[in-house]
């Protein structure tokens, strides 16, 4: 499950940490096991051993004991913390039903883990409806991801699209307005009004939007940048803007 062709085929993926696991129990139909290594068995109270045993055994789920050294292989992190979880993978509409969305985000073909991660925990933090992924990007699931994301990954519906027409089609019919962050947008952030239903676009790092995606917005959006940067970290920017949008619909 550390490669994405496996996670993919399989519809399994696995989360480290206290923290992940202890959330994950908050929907325990999406887990399949809960592996601990004997070092961390051995450095839990006698009561945060019962409540683990207890959750798995009431939700009826697998509670797997290895050795350090075999769960230091499993895990992807330098320092692992000693418990992990695989999960299943929800299963996921491409033909959501956004009757009561009002803003909602989409990525398109963002690359780096800690970018996909903050964005989607900035996200769950503003109340987001839901987000948007577009086949070029990385993997929700990579581990990476779901560590940065600290626990939002399961707070907000994620959806992954593979031809934006589609996606394009779904907003129409929704009565979305497509707002695509651009360094050469023709209004600036704070000169728009952001309370009607809106879907904002975030680019690839590197490349930004594509040309097909700026080519169909309504509203091509530059955040102002008086100083001597020419760009900014998308998770940086995505956080800009949803705030922005937060302050306007007076839920700041």
């Amino acid at each position: 499950l550390n490669e994405r062709k496996n996670r993919d085929s399989l519809k399994k993926y696995f989360i480290e940490g206290k923290k992940l696991v202890d959330e994950a129990f908050s929907y325990p139909d999406q887990i399949e096991a809960v592996v601990l290594s004997d070092l961390y068995k051995e450095s839990l109270e006698t009561t945060e051993l019962e409540v683990l045993e207890t959750s798995c055994i009431q939700n009826k789920k697998n509670l797997i004991l290895v050795p350090d050294t075999i769960f230091t292989l499993l895990s992807d992190t330098k320092t692992p913390q000693g418990i992990l979880a695989v999960m299943k993978q929800p299963p996921v509409s491409f033909n959501p039903s956004l009757d009561t969305s009002a803003f909602i985000i989409i990525l398109d073909s963002l690359q780096d883990p800690g970018n996909l991660g903050s964005i989607i925990r900035t996200a769950d933090a503003a109340a987001v409806d839901a987000i948007f992924i577009s086949k070029g990007s990385v993997d929700i699931y990579n581990p990476k991801v779901l560590r940065s994301t600290m626990g939002s990954i399961f707070h907000l519906p994620i959806y992954r699209y593979e031809n934006f027409d589609d996606l394009k089609l779904l907003l129409k019919e929704n009565q979305f307005k497509l707002i695509t962050s651009h360094l050469n947008g023709d209004f600036s952030l704070y000169d728009l009004d952001l309370r009607s239903k809106i879907a904002i676009v975030i680019g690839n790092e590197a490349k930004g939007v594509s040309s097909e995606i700026a080519n169909s917005a309504d509203v091509l959006m530059k955040i102002p940048m008086p100083g001597k940067s020419e760009s900014l970290n998308a998770s940086a920017a995505a956080s800009i803007i949803i705030y922005e949008c937060l302050r306007q619909r007076r839920l700041l």
